[in-house]
């Protein structure tokens, strides 16, 4: 056997759990544009910073990943510019999220469910507070049972470990 036919149920494999499914069918309900309003907790106690803004998610790679440009004016938080990328890792088996944006220099990723009873994704992450250096757990719930009014709602651990709502994002489809 030659170490091309070695490889053959490798490559079955990988192609396999390349193919989309089900599971990216479900982000189909997030395409679309987006007037969007956004409210930003900085710390627990504190009044939120908001701000409005475009969001545009486009499927990319045969609809493996939704593809999410945001978009702020400059009131509130300031001039502001995210990209997001969410898709269903087949071989994880679950929604993975990776997200950078104008603000800082990390890339921050989550893992999701879907409740389809509810329709709603839950994430779970963490990144790095830039002003503290400390790990900062996160958790999101992304309701979606209405494809034209999305939210977005995030809760990250204060610095006494206690959690706080740390953002809301609330997303209108534009038609």
């Amino acid at each position: 056997a030659s170490a091309q036919d070695d490889a053959a149920p490798a490559l079955d494999a990988a192609v396999e759990a390349g193919r989309p499914g089900p599971h990216h069918k479900i982000l189909q309900v997030l395409e679309g544009r987006f007037e969007a309003s956004f409210h930003i907790w900085m710390a627990p106690g504190d009044p939120p910073l908001s701000t409005r803004g475009t969001i545009e998610r486009t499927s990319v790679f045969d609809g493996r990943y939704l593809r999410e440009s945001v978009r702020t004016a400059d009131e509130g938080i300031g001039a502001f510019e995210g990209l997001g990328f969410i898709g269903y890792d087949n071989a994880e088996g679950r929604y993975v999220n990776v997200w950078m944006d104008s603000m800082s220099t990390g890339i921050a990723l989550e893992y999701a469910t879907y409740d389809v009873g509810q329709r709603t994704f839950r994430f779970v992450g963490m990144h790095r507070d830039p002003a503290t250096g400390r790990v900062v757990h996160t958790r999101s719930t992304f309701d979606v049972s209405n494809p034209d009014r999305q939210i977005l709602t995030s809760y990250a651990t204060g610095p006494d470990g206690a959690e706080y709502k740390s953002f809301e994002g609330v997303a209108e489809r534009i038609r």
